[in-house]
C-alpha cells in the first residue's frame, strides 16, 4: 500500500471498507484501526497543504506578471534608439530591446546589473527592480563606442 495516496472509508453490507486508488481493503470491524485513521489525516493534510502552496505560488507569479511599464529601445546601425530613457524611482518596469540589425547585439549594464544577448532581428525583454533615483549607463558590449545610453530614474514628486 501506497501512503502518498488518500484512503476512503464507505460501510458496505454492514461491513467497513477502507479503499485507496490503488487497494481495496476489507475490515470485519466498525471502526478502521487507528494507523488507517493516522494515515488518511495525514494524507488529507498533506494535500491540503499542497493546494495552499499551490494556490501561493499562482499568486506570487500573477502578481510578478502584472503589467509594468514597459520601456522600447530598437538598435539600428549599431546605436540605441532613443538613447536617454525615464522611468520613475522605486517602481519596476521593463526594456523591450529589438535588434533591427543583422548582427548580434549585447544589451549590457554594469550599473543594472544586466547583460543581455540581442540576436540579429530579434527581440527581448529586460525585467527591471525598483531603482533608486539616478542616471543609469546602458551600452551595447559588442559596439561600446557607438551603442550607448542613459536610463534616468526621477524621484516621484512630494506634494
Amino acid at each position: 500500500m501506497r501512503f502518498d495516496q488518500p484512503l476512503y472509508f464507505s460501510r458496505v453490507s454492514g461491513r467497513l471498507k477502507i479503499s485507496c486508488a490503488s487497494i481495496i481493503l476489507p475490515y470485519q470491524g466498525t471502526q478502521p484501526p487507528a494507523i488507517w485513521r493516522w494515515m488518511a489525516y495525514v494524507t488529507a493534510r498533506t494535500l491540503q497543504a499542497g493546494l495552499l502552496a499551490a494556490a501561493l505560488l499562482l499568486i506570487l507569479v500573477v502578481e510578478g506578471a502584472r503589467a509594468d511599464e514597459v520601456l522600447k529601445l530598437t538598435l539600428k546601425d549599431h546605436r540605441f534608439s532613443p538613447t536617454e530613457l525615464t522611468v520613475a524611482a522605486g517602481s519596476r518596469f521593463s526594456i523591450e530591446v529589438e535588434n533591427l540589425d543583422s548582427t548580434p547585439a549585447e544589451f549590457e549594464s554594469s550599473d543594472l546589473r544586466v547583460e543581455k544577448i540581442v540576436v540579429g532581428g530579434g527581440k527581448i525583454i529586460v525585467r527591471i527592480g525598483a531603482l533608486k533615483p539616478g542616471v543609469y549607463r546602458f551600452f551595447d558590449d559588442y559596439h561600446p563606442d557607438e551603442a550607448k545610453g542613459t536610463l534616468t530614474a526621477i524621484a516621484p514628486k512630494t506634494e
